[in-house]
C-alpha cells in the first residue's frame, strides 16, 4: 500500500480551487515546519470534530484528540511517522480512549485503527515507561524493521495520490480527502452496553483477566467500577505495580500481569448502561448472582461483603 505523497507542488497557488478546509490541510503537509501551517492542520480538525477536538494540555499534550475516535500527532519529516505512530500509541497509557491513529508529517498522512494493530505491538507499548513522545522514540528504533509491515495495516493511506494532480487533478485530490474524513468520521469507537441483565454474562468474560485462583476478585472490581464506567472512562495501568490499574480513580487490582493490556480493550469496549426505569442499585441486586458466577462455593464458605464505594450521588 503506497502512502500519499503531496510533494512541494502543494503550494497556495496550486490549491486555489480546492476548498478552503482541505486547503490548510494540504498546505500543512507540503510545509509542516512552518507554525503557522500546523495551525492550519489544527484548524482542519477542528472543523470535522467542532465542540470535541481538543488538544495539547486538554488532551495529556497529544496534537489532538477526540474521544472515543481518534488521536493525532503532527510531525515535520516524513522520515519520523514511526515515532509519531507509537508516540500516539501511547496515550493510550495516559487515559486517552480513542480507536484511531492519525499521523500526519511532511508528504504523509495515514490513518489506522487501533484493532488492527498486532497486540503484540500495543502490549510492547504498554509495557514502557516515560512520556508517550519517549515511548515513541525508543519504539521507532526498536520496531524500524516493521515499517512496511505498519503501513500495510493502514485503513487509509491515499494510495494514488501524487504531486502531478496538484496541476492535472484537484477533483481527485478533493474526493481522495473526503475518503479520508469518511474512513475517520465512521471510525468512532460504540461501546456495547452493560446492562443489569447481562452484567453476570459480562463478568463471566471478565474474570478471566484476574488471579485465577481468587475469581471473586474479579466481581469485587466489577463493583468498584460500576460508577465510573463509563462511555468516555479509560483504564490507566499502575506502572509500579504490575497487577493493578484505576479506572476513575477507583483501584482494581489481582489482575494478571500478562493480561493488563487485554484487561484495558475489554474495560474500553464497553460502558455500563441502564434503562430510565433501571439504576445501579439494579447490578447490585445481581451480587449473589455475580458470585456464583465465578465461583459457586464461596458464599457457602465465607461471608462476602460488598466493596466499599466512594460515589455520594444518590442514584444514578
Amino acid at each position: 500500500m503506497r502512502r500519499v505523497r503531496w510533494t512541494s507542488s502543494a503550494s497556495p497557488a496550486r490549491l486555489e480551487g480546492i476548498p478552503s478546509r482541505i486547503r490548510g490541510l494540504l498546505t500543512h503537509l507540503s510545509q509542516p515546519e512552518e507554525k503557522s501551517n500546523e495551525d492550519l492542520a489544527i484548524q482542519y480538525f477542528r472543523q470535522l470534530y467542532p465542540g470535541t477536538f481538543t488538544r495539547q494540555k486538554e488532551a495529556n499534550h497529544a496534537d489532538g484528540y477526540v474521544p472515543g475516535s481518534f488521536v493525532l500527532e503532527l510531525k515535520g519529516k516524513a522520515t519520523d511517522w514511526l515515532s509519531g505512530f507509537f508516540q500516539a500509541l501511547a496515550y493510550k497509557k495516559k487515559g486517552l480512549d480513542f480507536n484511531q491513529i492519525v499521523v500526519a508529517a511532511r508528504d504523509f498522512l495515514v490513518l489506522w485503527r487501533v484493532d488492527g494493530i498486532p497486540e503484540e505491538i500495543r502490549e510492547a507499548v504498554l509495557a514502557e515507561r516515560g512520556a508517550p513522545n519517549e515511548i515513541g522514540t525508543r519504539l521507532a528504533r526498536k520496531y524500524a524493521d516493521k515499517k512496511s509491515e505498519l503501513l500495510r495495516l493502514a485503513i487509509w493511506s491515499g494510495a494514488e495520490l501524487s504531486g502531478s494532480l496538484f496541476l492535472t487533478n484537484q477533483a481527485e485530490i478533493v474526493t481522495r480527502i473526503r475518503s479520508f474524513e469518511k474512513s475517520l468520521l465512521s471510525g468512532r469507537k460504540v461501546r456495547l452496553k452493560i446492562t443489569p441483565s447481562n452484567f453476570v454474562s459480562m463478568l463471566k468474560d471478565m474474570c478471566q483477566y484476574f488471579d485465577p485462583k481468587q475469581p471473586v476478585k474479579a466481581v469485587r472490581a466489577s463493583y468498584t467500577m460500576v460508577y465510573a464506567w463509563s462511555e468516555t472512562s479509560t483504564v490507566v495501568l499502575s506502572e509500579r505495580t504490575n497487577d493493578q490499574a484505576t479506572l476513575g480513580g477507583e483501584l482494581i487490582s489481582n489482575l494478571v500481569p500478562s493480561k493488563r493490556g487485554q484487561f484495558k480493550d475489554f474495560v474500553e469496549n464497553r460502558a455500563v448502561s441502564h434503562a430510565a426505569d433501571e439504576n445501579i442499585d439494579d447490578f447490585f441486586a445481581r451480587y449473589d448472582q455475580a458470585l456464583d458466577a465465578v465461583d459457586r462455593d464461596f458464599r457457602l464458605n465465607t461471608a462476602f461483603t460488598l466493596p466499599t464505594c466512594t460515589y455520594s450521588g444518590g442514584k444514578a
